[in-house]
């Protein structure tokens, strides 16, 4: 298994286009790909087929898998383009594995499960998926939901397109056609599968409660306390960064499998907190909850985000160094950036820190697909990768 990734920084997507393509084709020693996955930026939006077009041919019509989407911003060989044109494209030889694409609308979630028996792909098949939705018409919870009622287990990662201001303005790329709503998605089979990595840029704060009184999106009670009295307890018991940080930037991290012994980093679904009742002591948050849950009081900033992805890195060290992939998809919130950290090329420079060399394709994205415990959520203000790996 081989791979190789290029960007285009120049303002004619067609030039783009061909550029990209002489790189990746160098980078694999001049064989055709099986798969590539690009991503472009809205500068390119009036001409946007035609730089697929032009990618395409240039890198070989026979390529089991062709995929891509907008995105305000590309990653790519360790750097992150922002507020510029760019092109990017990750492509690599796979063989012995099974490449498929597909897209799908709302109306066929709507319709009934008819879309995934299209996929022709078992549960026991052990596939990973990448998923790129539009953020204007589909419902991409509902898209996950289906996807993990139908293959348990199998690795699902992706990003919402992004940069566009209206429905209908994003690309979303599959095979030869273009499609401007729904979402188009790629299932590895056979040889080659997905290792994911979600970093949601968090730290925990403060004791771990359990909820004992709670419905939908409201926390009633924590240990047996209002829900807003317990937060205040450990809020009043922060000091220095802490107590900054939890005053702009406090969200909560639900334990996501109660089954597991002990909670770690990547054990908790990170969401906010959007609201609060002073008469009850009930607390309002970004997701649904129920009694008998763990929970834990979490913040975030460039500081935390960059220990986090550190962290997550370090702690996959082992595995990542005795399986290295052959290639990675990234996909960050664009919230992160320069305008998280201050500088450029943050995530895909800590991420070529740890693996030297590793062909990188990647976008800013208006959500990030990832599992956390098992189960596969859409996230904000995290980066979700994709390590592309022999089976």
């Amino acid at each position: 298994m081989r791979f190789a990734s290029a960007v285009s920084t120049e303002r004619d997507p067609v030039r783009a286009a061909e550029e990209v393509s002489s790189s990746v084709l160098r980078g694999l020693g001049g064989g055709k790909p099986d798969l590539a996955v690009f991503f472009l930026t809205p500068h390119h939006r009036a001409r946007d087929l035609q730089a697929a077009t032009a990618l395409r041919e240039a890198l070989g019509k026979g390529a089991k898998a062709f995929l891509g989407c907008t995105g305000a911003g590309i990653l790519a060989d360790g750097r992150e383009l922002e507020d510029t044109p760019a092109l990017a494209v990750l492509a690599g030889i796979l063989p012995g594995a099974s490449l498929r694409t597909f897209h799908v609308g709302q109306e066929d979630l709507e319709a009934g499960d008819a879309w995934i028996s299209g996929l022709q792909t078992a549960p026991d098949a052990k596939p990973s998926f990448v998923l790129l939705p539009d953020p204007f018409s589909i419902d991409a919870d509902r898209l996950l939901k289906a996807l993990d009622e139908s293959h348990p287990g199998a690795v699902k990662v992706g990003g919402v397109a992004s940069g566009a201001g209206a429905p209908g303005e994003h690309g979303l790329f599959v095979g030869e056609e273009v499609h401007r709503e729904g979402a188009v998605g790629l299932v590895i089979t056979g040889s080659a599968e997905i290792r994911p990595l979600v970093s949601q840029g968090c730290r925990p704060i403060g004791p771990r409660f359990v909820i004992t009184k709670g419905e939908r999106n409201v926390i009633r009670e924590l240990a047996g306390k209002p829900a807003l009295a317990a937060i205040r307890e450990v809020l009043a018991g922060l000091k220095g960064r802490d107590r900054e940080l939890a005053s702009t930037a406090l969200l909560l991290g639900r334990v996501v499998d109660e089954a597991k012994g002990e909670f770690h980093r990547g054990d908790f679904l990170i969401r906010g907190l959007v609201g609060a009742d002073e008469a009850t002591g009930a607390v309002a948050v970004g997701d649904m909850i129920r009694r008998g849950q763990t929970v834990q009081l979490q913040v975030r900033d460039g500081l935390t985000a960059d220990e986090d992805l550190r962290a997550l890195l370090s702690h996959r060290g082992a595995e990542l160094q005795a399986h290295p992939p052959a290639g990675a998809l990234m996909f960050s919130c664009n919230g992160r950036g320069t305008s998280m950290y201050g500088d450029a090329d943050h995530d895909s420079r800590v991420l070529r820190e740890a693996l030297p060399g590793l062909p990188l394709g990647g976008f800013f994205c208006n959500g990030e697909v990832g599992p956390v415990g098992g189960r596969t959520f859409l996230h904000g203000f995290t980066s979700s990768v994709g390590f592309l790996t022999a089976r």
